[in-house]
């Protein structure tokens, strides 16, 4: 897990965890309130949080329960070779 706070003043706050899939509805709340707290406790909350989920998982619906908003939605795509071409 990790909190970035921009003190500056010229960039965004980041987050990141990575959370057990097994774990994901227990931990992820608990995990976000901590993140946030942080931020909040630096003083430093004129600038927006952004943090990178897959659109599909818990952790975005509850992302989106705490009031977060979709900024930019990116698509990974994947080729895989045929050996025999």
């Amino acid at each position: 897990m990790y909190v970035q706070i921009d003190k500056s003043g010229k960039s965004n706050h980041r987050l990141g965890f990575t959370i057990d899939p097994a774990h994901t509805q227990i931990l992820t709340e608990p995990m976000l309130s901590f993140c946030i707290d942080k931020i909040l406790k630096s003083g430093h909350t004129n600038q927006n949080v952004l943090i990178t989920v897959r659109s599909n998982s818990e952790v975005h619906t509850i992302l989106k329960s705490r009031g977060f908003i979709e900024i930019e939605t990116n698509h990974i795509l994947d080729l895989k070779f045929n050996p025999d071409f």
